[in-house]
């Protein structure tokens, strides 16, 4: 065999492979049973779904390695009018406990301790410093936190109002807007979290019409502690598809299609 054409063809191979490891598919959405709540999506022709308005979570989910870049993707439109569409990912710890932006958005400098014990139907708390404390409707105290955000993502979130703070000689007085509805000890560590659910929306959100709209986004790392849809949040564990259809929509008549939903293993750019 010519030298040239045998360097050739050996040379055309090892493209075809190295192509083949840069970009490795992790989940497919191959039709409508592979979604948990299959019964608003119905398979079409030639690869494509629709959905009703919902969310479709995947029935699989992948182990996540941080180090490692991942690509979410897919193509979107609608019929009835304009749909609002979001891609992403539902995430879970090593619990399989869902993952939400209140388990992980801490409001910066509130870490402090509880100075006295709490009890269940306590309204106030005192706590050790309160000088970084404000008073607003978005914001959580959580149980149990660590200085080096080793706690999260942390579940212990206190579901009450922060009504006032107020500086009571070395201390400060926290008001609640009910009752804690749980006792607390003296010395337990807390600080505020930033409240609200919500999914990592990494491929992507937008009103898609009558034409086909490519959604794509890359995902990789860890971040120290936050909401970020293009790094991975702290201790984040498995990750399952998300999409929203038709989110917000007031016509019970538009249908959301789709085709071509994949989540890859991408290099590093």
């Amino acid at each position: 065999m010519n030298r040239n054409l045998l360097l050739t063809g050996l040379l055309g191979t090892s493209m075809i492979f190295s192509a083949a490891l840069a970009q490795e598919q992790v989940i497919e959405i191959q039709s409508a049973a592979d979604w948990k709540n299959a019964k608003i999506a119905k398979d079409l022709e030639n690869g494509e779904a629709e959905a009703a308005r919902g969310a479709l979570i995947s029935k699989k989910s992948f182990k996540i390695n941080p180090a490692k870049t991942y690509r979410i993707s897919g193509e979107f439109k609608s019929t009835e009018g304009p749909s609002l569409v979001y891609l992403g990912f539902l995430v879970r710890d090593d619990q399989k406990r869902q993952m939400s932006p209140s388990n992980v958005n801490i409001v910066a400098n509130t870490q402090t301790e509880v100075l006295e014990p709490v009890s269940a139907t306590d309204t106030q708390i005192k706590i050790k410093d309160g000088s970084k404390w404000k008073v607003t409707n978005y914001q959580r105290i959580v149980l149990g936190a660590k200085e080096d955000f080793s706690d999260l993502p942390n579940f212990g979130m206190l579901n009450v109002i922060v009504k006032e703070v107020k500086q009571d000689g070395d201390a400060y007085v926290v008001t609640l807007a009910k009752a804690i509805g749980k006792a607390i000890e003296a010395g337990t560590p807390i600080r505020l979290h930033s409240a609200g659910g919500g999914y990592l929306y990494t491929g992507g959100s937008r009103k898609v019409t009558d034409k086909w709209t490519p959604f794509s986004g890359t995902i990789t790392g860890n971040t120290k502690h936050g909401w970020n849809p293009k790094v991975w949040p702290p201790n984040a564990d498995h990750a399952e598809i998300l999409v929203l259809t038709d989110w917000g929509g007031k016509n019970s008549n538009t249908m959301t299609q789709y085709r071509n939903i994949k989540v890859e293993e991408v290099e590093k750019k």
